[in-house]
């Protein structure tokens, strides 16, 4: 559900070439500033010719530490809303069951980003940064990957866009998936043509030293959607199901493509025939939820789209939530989605709130009756797992806290959480939510520059 700053976090686990034998020659204890820019001058023009753009203007370099790194996410953070957006959205992957009661969700995620970034890009000042603290061997190929993103940039306008999802957190997922997934493949492609096989194998040596202590032991909603981004989002840009070094790369018009024509849902990302192939195009249904109804005192706290992904988080058994692995094999084996939410067809949520008390509706919609009823099946056989991740919570109370699904016609289904309503008021509260699709943009249109919105709903 986090919004990220732009490549906050940067995989360097991957590299598809065979790897020399081992070498111990290094390539130097110590990255100055001045030999970063010295050596990102040329790396600059590389990647401009690998992208296929030319850079319209320079880009700043600098080194960073990590309290400059935590301050950057702050100042990030507080143009998406800061520190109390992050808190209710804790919320409510609390009540889905998808993050303990009793863990801080803004510092669980601080500590994984100051774990495992390498560098970042800030589109604000068109800075990138490079970690002091990254092993020298992975120099380069951040240098490569924040490259990417700058002359992504300055050609396609990242934050702008960005800014413009704010209230559909799986759209902009999908969006940071096309952002993330440029930048691996063009530093994909950078290591294969201009690292030397010694560099190759000295970079495959630092990885295996990266720090995971953190990463590897937290719950797969903090660090399976930002594994998505680079991951799932290179095999999207092209046009594969599964992230694979062996796969062809992608085309520069297929990249250039997604970023004037964005992905709308994960489910486009994780399925690419759902966005590259006209005939099965997959556009998710457009639920809207009217709150005017809610009694006085009940507060909108949060409202937005978990999307396909978040669906299959929510849905996998606790027995299978297990930490990041970062050995390859795992990494290129991972899934994000499963029976259960695929099938996914739109929805939304909202959470509402008063004093200390919350409840999360969960509005969903499906491909059929049979995607429904899984997705309804497999959250049915985690009700139990859910109330005990409530029960962390100080101040639980088990009288005053449940679960539950609502069939809505014969392709929907509705998720009721609460903690600190009774049962009676929980639905009374939920039956003042009144939910429709609306129709959903005629892509033909919209490219033509007609106006998408003219048309009723349904």
């Amino acid at each position: 559900m986090l919004s990220l700053p732009t490549a906050i976090f940067v995989p360097l686990l991957l590299t598809g070439s065979p790897l020399a034998p081992h070498s111990t020659a290094a390539d130097g204890d110590v990255w100055t500033l001045e030999r970063m820019r010295e050596v990102a001058a040329g790396i600059q023009g590389q990647i401009a010719e690998l992208r296929g753009l030319d850079f319209e203007r320079g880009v700043k370099i600098e080194l960073a530490d990590p309290a400059e790194l935590l301050n950057y996410a702050r100042r990030t953070l507080e143009a998406d809303g800061g520190a109390e957006r992050m808190r209710r959205e804790g919320e409510v992957l609390q009540l889905l069951g998808l993050l303990p009661g009793d863990v801080d969700y803004l510092d669980l995620t601080t500590k994984v980003l100051v774990e495992q970034v390498g560098g970042f890009y800030d589109p604000s000042s068109e800075t990138f940064y490079v970690m002091r603290t990254i092993q020298p061997d992975l120099v380069r190929v951040v240098i490569a990957h924040e490259f990417t993103h700058a002359l992504d940039d300055q050609h396609y306008d990242l934050d702008g866009t960005a800014r413009a999802l704010r209230d559909n957190d799986d759209a902009a997922l999908a969006y940071h998936a096309v952002v993330e997934g440029s930048g691996m493949e063009i530093m994909f492609e950078w290591a294969r043509r201009f690292m030397t096989p010694a560099q190759l194998a000295r970079m495959a040596e630092a990885q295996a030293e990266l720090p995971t202590e953190v990463v590897g032991s937290a719950p797969p909603v903090i660090w399976k959607p930002l594994v998505a981004l680079y991951y799932q989002g290179q095999a999207f840009l092209r046009r594969q199901r599964r992230a694979s070094p062996l796969g062809a790369a992608a085309r520069a018009s297929d990249i250039d493509r997604a970023f004037q024509e964005p992905p709308r849902s994960t489910e486009q990302v994780i399925h690419p025939l759902k966005y590259w192939n006209p005939e099965h195009r997959d556009e998710p249904q457009l639920v809207e939820l009217d709150l005017s109804h809610l009694p006085e005192g009940i507060l909108t706290l949060e409202e937005s789209v978990l999307g396909e992904l978040n669906a299959a988080l929510v849905t996998t058994p606790y027995e299978e939530r297990g930490g990041l692995s970062t050995d390859m094999k795992s990494l290129l084996g991972l899934r994000f989605t499963n029976d259960a939410a695929s099938g996914w067809g739109g929805d939304r949520f909202a959470l509402l709130g008063r004093d200390a008390a919350r409840l999360l509706v969960w509005e969903t919609r499906w491909d059929t009756i049979q995607d429904a009823d899984e997705f309804a099946g497999a959250l049915s056989d985690l009700v139990e797992g859910i109330e005990e991740y409530k029960s962390r919570a100080s101040g639980y109370d088990p009288e005053r806290s449940g679960f539950r699904l609502q069939r809505k016609g014969s392709d929907g289904v509705r998720v009721l959480s609460w903690s600190g309503f009774s049962e009676d008021e929980a639905e009374r509260l939920a039956g003042a939510v009144v939910s429709r699709v609306a129709d959903a943009p005629d892509m033909a249109r919209e490219e033509a520059g007609e106006d998408p919105s003219a048309g009723g709903g349904r």
